[in-house]
Order: structure tokens, then C-alpha cells, then sequence
């Protein structure tokens, strides 16, 4: 055994490829959705991904315009949310996608980051969940409409 080699991270701290968003279409989908939160700098859009039981993990998904500073400072940006979204992965509601846009600001430490996050993911949960659902294809109106 080689005892010089550093200790690996323990995998569920990691920040997986299964807790990112990729591709256009999942950040389209997640602006199409229209559910918003603003909190400080932070604009955070939430979108349900794959059933409606919300299973599944929560995905980030990062939009750091140039206007937040040059490449350096996007990226240190960056790295601050994503760990926050780390940190308190297990506090988050689970089964959302959630596409967080930074606006220009002074750079905060990751515990504010940490807290803005944890109160707009609970904000936009419970509008999710007092949005109507769309009729599944058991209970579609017109299988049960009489003139069929």
C-alpha cells in the first residue's frame, strides 16, 4: 500500500456528472418553465425532471454572464455555488432541475450562497406543489366522455 497517495473524497460528497444539467435543452426547458425565484443575486429557475413524483436527484445548472467580471472571477463564481450546492445537496427538495443565474455582485462567502439557495429551492417546492397537475392518461377527459 502507498501511503502517500491522498485520500479519495467520499463519493456521495462528490459533484457527479448525475447532478449537473447539460445541454441546451435542459436549461431551455428550465427558462420555458417560468418558475422563478429571485434571491439577492441569484435568479433560480426550478423545473420538475422526469416523473411527477419528484424522485430522482436535484440537478444544478449554472448562467454566469461576462457582466459578472472576466473569466476568473465567472469561474471562482462558479465554484462557490457549486459548492454550496454540495454542501446541502441533502437538504434540497429531490427530482428538480435547478438553472441558477448570477447577476453581478460582490463576491459572498459560501455560507450566504448556502442560504440563498436552501430558501429559494423551498420557495419554488411549495409552488410546485400547489401548481395544478396536467391530467395523467388514466384520467384524460375525453377517454370518459360519453359521445366516444
Amino acid at each position: 500500500m502507498n501511503s502517500s497517495r491522498p485520500e479519495k473524497t467520499p463519493r456521495r460528497n462528490r459533484f457527479g456528472s448525475r447532478f449537473r444539467m447539460h445541454g441546451a435543452t435542459a436549461f431551455g426547458r428550465a427558462y420555458e418553465t417560468r418558475v422563478r425565484r429571485r434571491v439577492g443575486p441569484l435568479l433560480i429557475y426550478a423545473r420538475p425532471h422526469g416523473d411527477l413524483a419528484r424522485t430522482g436527484d436535484t440537478r444544478l445548472g449554472l448562467s454566469v454572464s461576462r457582466r459578472c467580471g472576466n473569466a476568473v472571477r465567472r469561474h471562482r463564481l462558479k465554484r462557490l455555488i457549486r459548492e454550496a450546492f454540495r454542501t446541502i445537496r441533502a437538504e434540497l427538495p429531490t427530482g428538480y432541475d435547478l438553472l441558477v443565474v448570477v447577476h453581478p455582485h460582490r463576491l459572498l462567502d459560501v455560507e450566504e450562497y448556502r442560504r440563498l439557495l436552501v430558501r429559494a429551492a423551498g420557495e419554488l417546492d411549495r409552488r410546485w406543489q400547489t401548481m395544478p397537475q396536467p391530467p395523467t392518461p388514466d384520467h384524460d377527459d375525453r377517454a370518459s366522455s360519453p359521445d366516444s
